[in-house]
């Protein structure tokens, strides 16, 4: 039983790195294309790109899961989604700071990027290894 809930737990807190790396990362990188005079609706935009791939994320790895790759839950979609809404919170409350002040966010944005990419390798890592498990069972 106690394994089950330290299981939950890992697996929780992949799903909630992955919706973090994903808001990050699109966030980072839809800042150069959203050039706005509007600071609040630049700011908006850029995080809500950010959220919205989480949610996307979320969504298709709960199709690969459903396609036999793994155990589809609602709990995963939550923490994925989740993770994606407080990364594209921080992100929003940076953005809009950094243009309010008039200050040009590049180094942050560099700095959320950054984080994405650190928060994929474990995410990936664990998502790859499900599915060669996987294909390795079919194979045997």
């Amino acid at each position: 039983m106690e394994a089950i809930k330290i299981e939950y737990l890992k697996d929780s807190t992949l799903h909630f790195m992955a919706g973090m790396s994903a808001a990050f990362l699109f966030s980072a990188l839809s800042y150069p294309i959203i050039k706005n005079e509007d600071y609040i609706e630049a700011s908006f935009l850029i995080s809500g790109i950010g959220f919205s791939s989480s949610v996307i994320a979320g969504i298709v790895k709960e199709l690969i899961d459903k396609s036999g790759f793994g155990n589809q839950e609602w709990r995963d979609l939550f923490f994925t989604i989740l993770g994606g809404a407080i990364a594209s919170s921080l992100v929003f409350a940076f953005s809009y700071l950094s243009y309010y002040n008039g200050i040009d966010p590049v180094a942050g944005f560099l700095l959320f990027g950054s984080y994405g990419i650190v928060l994929i390798f474990p995410t990936a890592g664990a998502l790859i290894k499900q599915i060669f498990d996987k294909m390795e069972s079919l194979l045997y």
